[in-house]
């Protein structure tokens, strides 16, 4: 029988060199390597694009045949008819590059020189990646990001390294070629795609013609030529005018069973069904950076993109378009997808089946899509099959109209809204979120929590309406070993409150959910001035809040550091505990353009010492849950802000502690 090299790694995620300490992620989606905050693929702005070559051997390869090799890889992308990218050889390195010498020598390289190293014996991999590396890794290959390339999407310089230990030796050398080809559709900006995964891991040689240059692993010495995918590819980012009038394109959504919310993640392959057969895929959200509001990172932050995909590169046909999930193993350097790991498809595969789309149509009811040169198939989406949670959308939150009230829930089919609010607590618009809504009767606090449940959870609530919400309270986790979530928030007669519950995270989808909401009428009192000093400080119960008021004509009495400069606390409060404890403490401000910080501490021999701080991002301010032992502490309430053209606001303040039911 036939070798098969289906495990050998092709390449290694995380050696991309940036200048300035800048890391930017691969978007790890079949198609381009990296975007910019435009949606725009990154790209080698000159033409042609130059290389230069290393002095040694490589494996069995004199030099000689070593450069030829790589010249011949090259002249692969560049005879694609449909793009317009070309490559130039640019002299040679000065030295042989070793083991010994790679670190010297890739720290004085020139800007426009992109080197490219022959490992003659595995030592340059074991140098760059560690001990043992050099017997899996078979070659790696990138283009390097430096400013001011990435904020205008443009590579500057680019590398590659071959291992000659596997040259003709652990696998043919027309195996090797196949590498060699892989890794510079890497260096031009090409990432992982997934096409004909059953055909490339079905143990069939036979089936492997079809397995494009550019999968995760290196399965067939076919890989060495150019499929249609690998060159749809190629031509979307450096495109021939060609490449728009000769081929099509296939664009739509991927959405849960909502029908609503998009799915981040999931592969989707057209497959021609008349004429010569051929496949070509796309990722769902490929350009989307994910649930994470960028800081000057890799994709777009457009919710609407989360679920969309679109196949270019299409010669005119009748197509299928299937959804699949990524494999599970192609995570880190072999992955491909914007989410790492990849996650599973709500639903299992299935086709587009055109008008009878649904969340039930069938994964076997196929629509064939009809594809022309030159123009745009639009609005294919595909609806994930399976049930939602009734609740699943901010406008269909679950009404809690007793107290306490309990909810176990299935939330795996549960979606991410386009306009879902960003967490403060994560940072990020978590997955999988479900809704609940209260309106309490008479002023009080409100306690919710997950715990109980099978996953890592985020709990939020808010003031407002879908689509213009006011975060009120947020927390990611119970503590280090509990992943669920607790909230505790005061509440107001007649304001109605919306709670989130998510999963924390990008990957889609939830578990079993245990939601648990407990609601103290009446416990909310008014703030007692003054209150400055320990002195004065007014007493809080548990469960118990207090609607205060500050602004910036108080004068604190008491500093204390906070977030790294020392405030003054204009409202203090107390509480105590008679044994050891879990408390949580709350802060929301009644105005949205107002910055509060809220304090915990105790006082020893006269000083006050800080214990918990929130976090100076969001409008809400929270500490804990944390556990404390007993004894006496106070809650101090700062204004962040001075400025005397700021406005005073009222704010409620709410604690909770272990055994509040």
């Amino acid at each position: 029988m036939k070798q098969r090299w289906e495990w050998l790694v092709l390449s290694v995620g995380g050696l991309i060199l940036l200048s300035g300490g800048l890391l930017l992620s691969p978007v790890r989606a079949g198609g381009p390597l990296f975007i910019n905050s435009r949606g725009q693929p990154f790209h080698w702005p000159r033409n042609p694009v130059t290389y230069t070559p290393d002095r040694g051997p490589l494996g069995i390869l004199d030099n000689a045949a070593a450069v030829e090799l790589v010249a011949d890889a090259l002249s692969l992308w560049q005879e694609v008819e449909t793009a317009t990218i070309a490559f130039e050889q640019r002299g040679q390195l000065d030295v042989d590059v070793t083991g010994t010498n790679v670190m010297d020598v890739l720290s004085r390289v020139r800007r426009g020189i992109n080197p490219i190293l022959f490992d003659h014996d595995g030592s340059i991999i074991e140098a760059l990646v560690g001990t043992g590396a050099s017997r899996d890794i078979v070659g790696f290959g990138s283009p390097t990001l430096r400013p001011p390339g990435v904020t205008r999407g443009e590579f500057r310089q680019g590398w590659a390294v071959f291992n000659g230990l596997f040259v003709g030796q652990r696998i043919p050398l027309k195996m090797f070629r196949a590498t060699v080809v892989h890794e510079f559709g890497h260096f031009i900006g090409l990432d992982h795609t997934q096409v004909n995964l059953r055909e490339a891991l079905d143990g069939l040689p036979i089936n492997d013609r079809g397995i494009p240059t550019m999968f995760p692993l290196l399965i067939s010495r076919h890989q060495a030529r150019l499929h249609a995918d690998d060159i749809a590819a190629l031509s979307a980012i450096y495109p021939d005018p060609r490449f728009a009038t000769s081929t099509g394109t296939i664009q739509g959504r991927v959405l849960m069973p909502n029908g609503v919310a998009g799915f981040q993640g999931a592969n989707v392959v057209a497959r021609r069904v008349s004429g010569v057969p051929l496949a070509i895929s796309a990722i769902s959200g490929d350009r989307f950076i994910g649930n994470r509001r960028p800081r000057g990172g890799n994709g777009v932050f457009d919710p609407r993109l989360r679920g969309f995909y679109r196949i270019v590169g299409l010669p005119p046909g009748r197509y299928t378009v299937e959804v699949e999930p990524i494999y599970p193993a192609f995570t880190g350097g072999s992955g491909l997808g914007p989410l790492d790991p990849p996650p599973p498809l709500v639903g299992g595969r299935e086709f587009y089946s055109g008008a009878m789309e649904s969340n039930d149509d069938g994964p076997r009811r196929i629509a064939l899509v009809p594809v022309e040169a030159g123009a745009v198939v639009e609005d294919a989406d595909i609806i994930l099959n399976g049930q939602f949670p009734e609740n699943d959308l901010c406008a269909q939150a679950t009404r809690i109209t007793s107290t306490p009230f309990v909810d176990r829930l299935d939330t795996r089919s549960a979606a991410t809204e386009d306009d879902d609010p960003v967490h403060t607590c994560t940072a990020s618009i978590d997955a999988g979120s479900v809704w609940y809504r209260f309106l309490p009767e008479s002023p009080g606090v409100a306690i919710v929590d997950t715990l109980g449940s099978s996953y890592d959870t985020v709990l939020s609530a808010y003031t407002g309406r879908c689509g213009d919400l006011v975060e009120i309270a947020c927390n990611d986790e119970f503590n280090e070993q509990i992943p669920q979530s607790q909230i505790v928030f005061g509440t107001l007669a007649g304001e109605e409150i919306l709670i989130e519950a998510s999963r924390a995270g990008s990957l889609p989808g939830g578990g079993d959910l245990q939601f648990s909401f407990r609601f103290f009428p009446d416990v909310l009192v008014a703030e007692r001035e003054p209150d400055e000093t320990i002195e004065q400080a007014q007493r809080l119960s548990s469960p118990g809040a207090v609607l205060g008021d500050i602004g910036p004509g108080d004068d604190g009495i008491i500093s204390v550091p906070i977030n790294g400069r020392q405030e003054r606390l204009e409202d203090v409060f107390t509480f105590s505990l008679d044994g050891s404890a879990i408390v949580q403490v709350n802060l929301t401000p009644q105005r949205v353009d107002v910055n509060l910080d809220l304090v915990l501490f105790v006082v020893e021999d006269a000083t006050p010492r800080v214990i918990a701080q929130s976090s100076p991002v969001g409008i809400s301010k929270g500490i804990g849950p944390m556990e404390l032992p007993a004894g006496t502490y106070n809650i101090g309430v700062s204004l962040s802000d001075r400025h005397p053209g700021r406005q005073r606001t009222t704010y409620i303040l709410a604690i909770a502690s272990s055994g509040d039911r």
